[in-house]
């Protein structure tokens, strides 16, 4: 590898690999650690919290709904809450790398897919982490807790109002299906699916343009918080949630939405080029007969003093930044 010595600066002129390799690893892996520090509270809640033991009047009616199976499982959910946004980044990048064609600008797209994803990612967990928080430590019963506890209520004194002395009689169900009984607020479903909407419907109006159609990224986005709002619905109808369960669920979904794009997604999108060599998307570069490809000190000075041609060749320095190398 050669370097020049400019004033104290040193230009790098044939290893683009090495600009910033160190700081981009060591991102990276401060930024995994803190997705890991963050994600794996969120999988131990999930599986192994222990609800508040709330109890319940002996008249509430909101509790008496019949069990039902989801409509929408997590899975599901899971699946199509990572996998619709994921498609829609990766194809806008691709398109828009397509149609620049810059080879400058060759990796670009790449990166900006990468960061949104990983924007996309931890948003996910932080909004899982807030979720999977509070369902436990508020306890509310879901519409179905007296179909799936089946509490005996002939040795239960009603008139004390509020009932918490109680035992379940049902020896049918899980400790599994038992324990999510009692996490009803608010509903994870519900936060979800808003936020996938949110923060995708906010990438499409900073990322996205459509030649083909005025009303049609308006159209998609619509849809896809109305999908959303019907995966919240789904949770009234199959007794899961409460209503207002549902509207604490989507409200957060929609502030940690905004909140993750403004603060990670803008910034994912503003990304510069990566000076690194990804063979399966460099493009090979045709110099014409007699051009040379590599700057060098005498092409410098033959530049700078030259009054009839001008070539535009840059360089690399310490800073990170590209200069036009006939200013230097």
């Amino acid at each position: 590898m050669s370097h020049i010595d400019r004033g104290g600066d040193t230009t790098c002129w044939c290893c683009p690999n090495c600009v910033g390799l160190r700081r981009i690893f060591a991102r990276f892996f401060v930024d995994v650690s803190i997705w890991i520090i963050v994600g794996v509270p969120v999988l131990y809640l999930y599986k192994n919290s222990v609800p508040y033991r709330r109890g319940f009047f002996c008249d509430d009616d909101s509790l008496r709904y019949p069990y039902k199976e989801n409509t929408i499982s997590d899975d599901l959910l899971l699946l199509i809450g990572f996998a619709l946004p994921f498609v829609v980044f990766m194809l806008n990048e691709s398109e828009r790398y397509r149609v620049t064609r810059k080879t400058d600008h060759v990796n670009k797209y790449l990166v900006v897919f990468l960061k949104i994803s990983c924007a996309y990612a931890f948003g996910f967990t932080i909004i899982e982490l807030i979720i999977q928080g509070a369902k436990p430590a508020i306890g509310r019963l879901r519409p179905h807790f007296f179909d799936v506890c089946k509490p005996d209520f002939s040795k239960i004194d009603c008139t004390k109002g509020y009932i918490t002395d109680y035992n379940c009689t049902n020896a049918n169900i899980s400790d599994k299906l038992d324990r999510e009984s009692r996490l009803s607020f608010p509903s994870g479903h519900a936060g979800f699916a808003m936020y996938s909407a949110i923060f995708t419907a906010l990438y499409m109006e900073k990322q996205v343009t459509l030649q083909c159609s005025a009303v049609a990224k308006c159209f998609t986005q619509t849809a896809m918080v109305l999908l959303a709002l019907m995966c919240a619905v789904t949770r009234l109808y199959d007794n899961r949630h409460h209503v207002s369960d549902i509207v604490a669920g989507c409200v957060l979904g929609v502030v940690i939405g905004v909140y993750m794009f403004k603060v990670l997604g803008e910034k994912a999108l503003r990304s510069r080029t990566l000076h690194l060599k990804i063979p399966f998307l460099m493009r090979k570069q045709h110099h014409r007969k007699g051009e040379i490809s590599t700057p060098t000190p005498l092409l410098s000075q033959t530049c700078s003093s030259s009054s009839t041609t001008e070539m535009n060749h840059y360089f690399i320095g310490r800073d990170g930044k590209e200069s036009n190398l006939s200013n230097v």
